[in-house]
């Protein structure tokens, strides 16, 4: 019995495509869950897909340097920006806010209204950064001056 709880532990732990939640056994979860009336094969194909992905992810997606989040901060939408490169490497990104992930989405004609984009933005970082509840968007815009100029010197010095 102490083994079957010790191997657990050892598990690399994969993700499931549709409901994008870590599986200790991925191929169980998607024939019970996820991939009820897929075939076996599906279901082998989506878990050695998910196991490629996480050798990616430990491979080179632990990894930013500076310069390249200095980049990504000094976009036009950085978070959006952001949101793209973790996803490009692998990483999943949930509970994105629906105006964010309507803005990222290719065109449908609708244009996000500004107001639910910022309130989002204040809403989003409520928890972790009280400066920007206090200061709202403005103290974002001040951030990323501040970042650009601290880029450019670096850029100008090497």
């Amino acid at each position: 019995m102490a083994s079957q709880s010790s191997n657990v532990h050892h598990r690399h732990y994969l993700v499931g495509p549709k409901c994008k939640k870590t599986q200790a056994t991925l191929s169980v979860h998607l024939r019970r869950v996820c991939m009820k009336d897929a075939t076996p094969k599906v279901i082998t194909e989506v878990v050695e897909k998910a196991k490629a992905n996480s050798l990616e992810i430990l491979r080179s997606g632990i990894v930013f340097s500076y310069g390249h989040l200095a980049k990504i901060m000094l976009d036009a939408s950085p978070i959006d920006r952001m949101i793209e490169e973790l996803e490009r490497r692998h990483i999943v990104v949930t509970n994105i806010p629906p105006a964010m992930a309507s803005a990222s989405m290719p065109s449908t004609g609708m244009t996000p209204q500004p107001a639910i984009v910022n309130r989002t933005i204040e809403h989003t970082f409520h928890e972790s950064d009280s400066c920007l509840v206090r200061h709202g968007t403005a103290a974002l815009d001040d951030e990323r001056k501040n970042l650009q100029r601290t880029f450019q010197a670096e850029c100008s010095q090497a």
